[in-house]
Formats: C-alpha cells, sequence, structure tokens
C-alpha cells in the first residue's frame, strides 16, 4: 500500500521473471483496490460530519425552539436573532472546511461532503425562520385588525355627538343669514366734490372745447385749400384745352393737316 509511483516505474523498467511478474500484477491490484476504496472512506468521514454537525444543532437551536412553541413577538425576534448567527457560523465552518479541502488528495469529494454538512445544518435552523417570521406576520395582522376595529368603534360612539354639533353650527349659520338679510342696506354717503376739484374740472373742459375749435378751423381751412387747388386744376385744363382748339383751327383754315391727337 506503501507504493508510489515512482515504485510502479521501476518494476515495469526492470526485467520481470515469471514470480517478478506476479509480485507486480499483485502490487498493481493492492494499488487499484487501495484507490477504489479511499472515496468510500472519505464518504464515511463525510456522512460521519455530518451526523455530528446535525446533532450538535439539533440540541441547540430546534431544542430551544420546539415547532409550535414561539407564542410572542420577543421571542419570535429572539429566535430569528439566533438563527441569523447560526447561519453566519455554519458559512464560516463551510469555508474554513472548502479550504481545506483544496489541500486534500480528494478535494471534490471533500467539498461535497463539506456542502452537505452544511445543507443538513441550514435545514435544522429554517423551520424557525419560517415559524419566528409567520408568527410575526400573523401579530402585525392582529394588531391592525384590532386598531381598525377600535377607531371604527370609537367612530361610532362618536358619531351621536358630531352630528349633534353638525345640527347646531348650520342652525347658527341659518340664523345669521337670516339677521344679515333682515338689516336695512345703509347708504353710504357721497363725499362733496371740492371747489377745486370743480375748478379743475371745468378747466380742463375749457382747454378741451379750445383745441376742438382750433381743430375745425384748421379742417376748415384744409378743405378750402383743396378746393382752391382744385379749382385752379381745372381751370388749367379748360386754358389748355381752349389753346389747342385755337391751333386746330388756325390749322383747318391754313389748308395744314391736324394735329395727332
Amino acid at each position: 500500500m506503501g507504493l508510489d509511483y515512482m515504485h510502479f516505474k521501476t518494476l515495469a523498467s526492470a526485467p520481470m521473471s515469471g514470480f517478478s511478474l506476479a509480485v507486480y500484477v499483485s502490487c498493481a491490484l493492492v494499488a487499484i483496490l487501495t484507490l477504489g476504496t479511499a472515496p468510500a472512506f472519505a464518504q464515511d468521514a463525510a456522512v460521519s460530519g455530518n451526523a455530528q454537525v446535525a446533532t450538535s444543532v439539533s440540541v441547540a437551536l430546534p431544542a430551544r425552539y420546539p415547532a409550535g412553541s414561539i407564542d410572542s413577538v420577543q421571542m419570535a425576534e429572539r429566535a430569528l436573532e439566533e438563527t441569523s448567527r447560526e447561519r453566519s457560523a455554519i458559512e464560516a465552518r463551510f469555508a474554513t472546511e472548502e479550504s481545506a479541502c483544496h489541500q486534500k488528495f480528494f478535494t471534490n469529494a471533500c467539498i461535497d461532503a463539506a456542502k452537505e454538512r452544511r445543507r443538513l445544518a441550514i435545514k435544522q435552523v429554517r423551520p424557525i425562520e419560517i415559524e419566528a417570521n409567520t408568527f410575526k406576520r400573523q401579530m402585525r395582522v392582529t394588531e391592525r385588525d384590532q386598531a381598525l376595529a377600535e377607531k371604527a368603534a370609537q367612530e361610532e360612539q362618536e358619531r351621536p355627538q358630531r352630528l349633534k354639533q353638525q345640527q347646531e353650527n348650520e342652525a347658527a349659520a341659518a340664523q345669521q343669514a337670516a339677521a344679515k338679510a333682515n338689516e336695512p342696506q345703509r347708504v353710504e354717503p357721497k363725499e362733496p366734490v371740492s371747489d377745486q376739484r370743480t375748478a379743475q374740472h371745468e378747466a380742463r373742459m375749457r382747454q378741451l372745447q379750445a383745441k376742438e375749435a382750433a381743430n375745425a378751423q384748421k379742417r376748415a381751412d384744409n378743405v378750402a385749400e383743396y378746393e382752391a387747388k382744385v379749382r385752379e386744376a381745372e381751370e388749367r385744363q379748360r386754358s389748355v384745352a381752349t389753346k389747342k382748339l385755337e391751333k386746330e383751327q388756325k390749322r383747318a383754315n391754313s389748308g395744314l393737316p391736324a394735329a395727332k391727337q
């Protein structure tokens, strides 16, 4: 069982007699059997470790919090704190075991065994977490329903008083409105217009009238000027037409052809 690879290589390269060949074959069979049974030994060790971890967890948390034992919010919170610490310890233990597995020959088998131990440990913790969280949710629902019921009962108890107060307020408002409607309307006296304000107003009116008169005279002058210009233009047109007619008559008398229009 203590044969290594170099030993097998030496045996394989040496000249063999019939007896030596038998010894070589026997050693090879022993080595194969050893390699074949090693994983089984590793699995047995893993199973033993699993049982130890499961036992340690079952003695701790599940013993303190058996199923249905959580009956208060304080107990549920305490259970969640302990399960959180236990989870942290499980993960730390798994990390240590996984790191150690990388130093062993059967690394995969070692890691699988460590994972199985972690799974079994968490399996013991998980029911406690579920029960604690469920209890806290149920208590929140119960407290909310109780608060709503108390509020509804209080409102129902105070309803007659609120209705009476509302009716009194409406009656008082109606009385105030009726009293205000029956009050005589007071007419506020107008402030007397002072002499100074009257004088200022009359002065502004005179200015407007003078300005309007000046504008009217200016408009009349503009109209007269326009009419004079129109008459002058008409007079010039008549003069031009007369002169043109005289020229045509002279041409006709002299036998010359008439000028083109």
